[in-house]
């Protein structure tokens, strides 16, 4: 869908979650994050369970050097990230603030749930690969 697709979209349905989350991703994509932010945060208050926008609600706050505001976000997104995604960026935000041991420990919980998450993904390969034979 694209950025005008979306806009159209908002103004139809202004409280639409996923239409804010898209939104505010595309936006970071373009690495417009004061434009992200709003529709980030209304994504996140409509629908609070979605950890990925929160993941890129820090982000986007990490762009702007609104470091706390930063890890509040990615604290709610690491709750249920499964690929240490937002592990890293919260990591990425304790360096930003000088605190080097909650860094690291970030940065470590990051790397354990990316090698789990490779270890499922080959699993899943080997067993599609079995079927197939």
């Amino acid at each position: 869908i694209s950025k005008e697709e979306l806009a159209a979209e908002l103004r139809l349905n202004p409280d639409h979650a996923e239409a804010n989350a898209e939104m505010g991703s595309i936006l970071l994509d373009r690495q417009d994050a004061a434009d992200a932010i709003p529709h980030l945060e209304k994504a996140v208050k409509l629908e609070p369970d979605q950890w990925v926008t929160y993941r890129q609600l820090g982000k986007a706050y990490y762009m702007q050097k609104d470091y706390a505001k930063a890890e509040t976000a990615l604290q709610q997104a690491v709750r249920h990230d499964p690929q240490g995604l937002a592990h890293y960026q919260l990591g990425l935000v304790y360096r930003s603030l000088g605190q080097k041991e909650a860094a690291n420990a970030q940065f470590e919980i990051s790397r354990k749930l990316k090698l789990e998450s490779l270890a499922h993904d080959e699993a899943q390969m080997t067993t599609l690969k079995s079927v197939d034979q």
